[in-house]
């Protein structure tokens, strides 16, 4: 069958005839047990045995009428519901094609009628592959249940007609046993009933075959239709441009490696979504960034905040915010926390924002598969290698709600106004706050005054060379190593990167635990550390002291992403 007979097929006709049928077949079972019930009389004779064979013919012939009914009814209605399902599939495939300007011919390959800047759109190849393979699929289905509808028809016809043979044979035995003794009769018909049990357990051998195909096919097409969304989700990233292509398009900026490697990471993992949603019959979500929560009024925390009073004023509120989960209608995500900062002496209210990190385990398919947090291991590839995440989006989102709130509360609006901004976070915090400080978008609404992160891989993120970057590293934490220090243009100059001697367990859960940074920090802060890292933190404090000295108001907003 052709994609054009799909189409063509009226279910509905099917579903009819089936109904008819059964309507034959139970008048066929009404005539059959009146003319079985009718008595012939107890006068014997030739004529009595013509009489008995001739009523037995009738009603063979009747009951051979009746048996092949139901067969080829629950047939047609398999075969209607089948179809039906795969026009709604043709139906909404040639509809998304249409809304890319590709026709679905009679045969079912596509054709492009998209016509002038449309077709340069460079996302068309992927998507002519996606509806061209959804075709396919569908005309396999579409073949798949006309070769099964015939097969079933056949069978049937063929177990029946050689029950009717064997009815015949019967028929003719008992015609010559006749004269015979009652008995023996008997024993013929006796025999007569178990090679028609026996023909009945073949038909209904067969028919259990053509059910586990019917199975087979659907559990087929089920786990295709899983496949798909993962299959969507790889062709809708290949089609958007990473952030250090177009730093090489505009800028002529040489991409760092770890840049490319987290891209190619990130595409890979999506991929690997494709089969494994068709090996598990479900859509696992693997790698899947979704879309941002955009939090409202409701979501908006405000209390009570400490006086910030110098460095460790920004970095404790950095690591306390993994712990801010909303306790009532969104547990399961975290909330980014937005300190207003009142200048003592000039009045003047700077916003510090404190970003959690990952918050998902690595080992865990949580930690991979869209969960609602947006934090996850998955979304640190995408930030590395596309500089943006859908819990990027959502916290500039929960950040602008914030400062509208706050400033709302004093008496002012965001309109006409930009806010200074400092953007601080650990782990992979650091990395969605150098993103959202090269974001365009987000600068044209507040003035990013710098960013302060620990334990981040932050040279390759393009943070604009105005901002000052500061950046805590331990020696031995291999986290903000991943970077590879920028190569191969190296460290960016307005990155400082301040590194701690080691000290304790090598293992990463020291080396990168929040407490490690904040303990090292402190004891900096004091004046306890190398001449390079003192003369550094004197540098930070030189250029970002107005960020963390003052009175504070505190909110915290719920973010994350949606994937439903």
């Amino acid at each position: 069958m052709d994609w054009g007979d799909g189409l063509r097929v009226n279910p509905g006709v099917l579903h009819a005839r089936a109904a008819q049928l059964r309507q034959v077949a139970g008048e066929l079972d009404q005539q059959i047990a009146s003319h079985s019930s009718l008595d012939l009389g107890p006068w014997r004779g030739e004529a009595q045995r013509a009489q008995h064979s001739a009523h037995r013919r009738l009603v063979s012939s009747m009951e051979s009428r009746a048996r092949r009914i139901p067969p080829v009814a629950d047939a047609l209605d398999d075969a209607a519901s089948s179809f039906s399902d795969i026009q709604s599939g043709q139906s909404s495939l040639a509809a998304r094609a249409g809304a890319w300007d590709f026709g679905i011919a009679d045969s079912g390959w596509l054709h492009d009628t998209a016509s002038g800047w449309a077709r340069l759109d460079p996302r068309r190849p992927f998507m002519r592959a996606r509806f061209q393979g959804g075709a396919f699929s569908l005309l396999t289905r579409l073949n798949f249940t006309d070769v099964s509808l015939a097969a079933r028809l056949r069978a049937s016809d063929t177990v029946h007609d050689g029950r009717d043979l064997l009815d015949d044979a019967g028929n003719a035995a008992q015609d010559l046993l006749a004269t015979a003794a009652d008995g023996a009769l008997s024993g013929a018909e006796w025999l007569g009933g178990r090679i028609s049990d026996g023909l009945d357990w073949g038909r209904e051998r067969i028919e259990d075959a053509q059910e586990w195909g019917r199975d087979v096919a659907d559990d087929l097409a089920s786990r295709v239709q899983h496949a798909a969304p993962a299959w969507d989700r790889f062709l809708d990233t290949v089609g958007t441009t990473p952030e250090w292509l177009r730093d090489l398009r505009e800028g002529g900026e040489i991409p760092q490696i770890a840049e490319v490697l987290g891209q190619t990471a990130f595409l890979g993992g999506q991929l690997a979504g494709v089969p494994a949603n068709f090996l598990a019959d479900d859509d696992l979500h693997l790698f899947d960034d979704g879309r941002p929560y955009l939090a409202t009024g409701a979501d908006i925390d405000r209390h009570d905040a400490r006086p910030f009073d110098g460095i460790n004023s920004i970095i404790d509120p950095m690591m306390d915010v993994y712990h801010t989960q909303d306790p009532t209608d969104h547990a399961d995500r975290p909330r980014v926390q937005v300190t207003a900062v009142e200048d003592p002496a000039t009045g003047e209210v700077r916003y510090v924002v404190s970003i959690p990190g990952t918050t998902e385990d690595m080992g865990g398919l949580s930690g991979w598969a869209g969960n609602p947090a947006g934090t996850d291991w998955a979304a640190n590839l995408r930030g590395v290698g596309y500089g943006d995440t859908a819990a990027t989006r959502s916290i500039m989102h929960s950040v602008e709600l914030a400062i509208q709130e706050d400033m709302a509360a004093r008496g002012a609006s965001l309109d006409g106004q930009r806010p200074e901004v400092l953007l601080t976070g650990h782990s992979q915090g650091g990395i969605i706050a150098g993103n959202i400080a090269g974001d365009p978008g987000f600068a044209e609404r507040f003035r990013v005054g710098g960013v302060v992160s620990a334990g981040s891989p932050v040279d390759t993120l393009g943070v604009p060379g105005d901002v000052p970057v500061y950046n805590y590293q331990n020696q031995f934490d291999p986290v903000p190593r991943v970077d590879l220090g920028g190569a191969p243009t190296g460290t960016p100059s307005n990155v400082t990167n301040i590194v701690f001697d080691h000290e304790g367990s090598y293992s990463p859960s020291h080396t990168h635990l929040q407490q490690t940074y904040q303990d090292n920090i402190r004891e900096l802060s004091y004046g306890m550390g190398t001449a390079e890292n003192v003369t550094k933190q004197q540098q930070l404090d030189a250029e970002l002291a107005r960020f963390y000295n003052g009175n504070t108001t505190a909110y915290r907003v719920t973010f994350g992403r949606e994937t439903e």
